[in-house]
């Protein structure tokens, strides 16, 4: 699985998790976890939702 699928293990002491800041959205109060990934040509801002059965 890679990290990146919807459906992806959520292990906050492993990457990209382990660089997340932890925000609540005001609108729905949902809690993302975001994060920037630099590629070797690109900034690229990622934002999952956290969702609490994907935690391990």
């Amino acid at each position: 699985t890679r990290y990146t699928s919807p459906d992806a293990p959520i292990a906050v002491n492993f990457f990209p998790y382990n660089l997340c800041d932890v925000f609540a959205c005001a609108k729905c109060s949902k809690v993302l976890l975001r994060y920037t990934e630099f590629g070797g040509y690109y900034v690229d801002h990622r934002v999952r939702e956290l969702d609490a059965n994907l935690l391990v």
